[in-house]
């Protein structure tokens, strides 16, 4: 469990991530955070376990729009509202029951691999085949964020937009359809932009996790300055031994050490990270590619 100051660090970026979005200060949806904070402090909000018990109605009532609401109720919330414990309170859905089951009690029992079950079809009535549901994060089998998906609901049967992406923490979630499930974040290759970067290669016999981060960054943007070009596995063998010499990185591609040192000074190196995104279990394949 996070501490309450990392919830509240957390919730601050949540904050300042859409004062910026609305425009700053005297536009419409500006919050001001330290008045929020004192609200949600004179309110009981002092500890972790006064945090989680919070809920997106309250959050409104001391100045954070529905929407934000929702999303500072699940960060207080963290992984308990999918827990073990919550999915036995929705009991059991079936096709005799499902059109009558609350929207939490739906989504409790919903699971993201199973997009023919009862509670699947019944959600995706309500939505109306709109995207809505939120996950933690955490766990991309069941772990749907049950607060922030109900409010999501509830906003499109009242005809209200839900935005496409919530930034949780400091990750940016897309909010799935049913039957959608959470990408998994891999490390990308760093001679093959866009593609997810298997840690072993068997094939060719490379560890690419004995390299360090700053040498798989200089072959990353060897590639994008064109001084360095894979047509082959020999080509990759070659480029994995110029990287367990970083200071020879620097000095046979000169293009992207001076772009190295540019993006180091700004912070904007790139995190050689990508999205792979899962479907339900029996939906086909992954459809980002892997790479040896």
């Amino acid at each position: 469990m996070r501490s309450y100051a990392e919830l509240i660090a957390n919730v601050r970026t949540v904050i300042e991530a859409h004062n910026q979005v609305v425009g700053g200060e005297g536009n419409d949806g500006f919050v001001n955070i330290e008045d929020f904070l004192a609200k949600l402090r004179a309110n009981g909000g002092t500890t972790e376990a006064g945090l989680k018990l919070a809920k997106f109605e309250h959050l409104e009532q001391w100045g954070l729009p529905p929407l934000l609401a929702q999303q500072v109720a699940g960060i207080f919330r963290g992984t308990d509202s999918g827990s073990e414990g919550e999915k036995k309170k929705g009991g059991n859905v079936s096709v005799f029951n499902a059109s009558s089951k609350s929207d939490r009690d739906l989504l409790i029992a919903y699971d993201p691999n199973m997009p023919t079950s009862p509670a699947a079809q019944e959600l995706e009535k309500r939505s109306g085949g709109k995207a809505f549901i939120q996950f933690n994060g955490d766990d991309a089998a069941n772990g749907v964020n049950i607060d922030a998906s109900v409010a999501n609901l509830q906003a499109l049967k009242q005809t209200i937009d839900v935005p496409e992406r919530v930034l949780v923490g400091t990750v940016w979630e897309t909010v799935l359809h049913v039957g959608q499930v959470p990408a998994e974040v891999a490390n990308e290759h760093p001679l093959y932009p866009g593609k997810a970067l298997r840690g072993w290669s068997c094939m060719l016999n490379l560890d690419w996790s004995s390299l360090t981060e700053e040498a798989r960054q200089m072959l990353h943007l060897a590639v994008k300055s064109e001084e360095l070009t894979i047509t082959g596995n020999n080509d990759v063998v070659e480029a994995f031994g110029y990287a367990k010499d970083v200071a020879m990185l620097h000095h046979r591609f000169p293009k992207a050490a001076a772009k190295y040192t540019e993006l180091k000074k700004t912070q904007q190196l790139p995190t050689l990270k990508v999205t792979v995104e899962r479907r339900p279990v029996g939906a086909g394949a992954k459809t980002t590619r892997w790479q040896s």
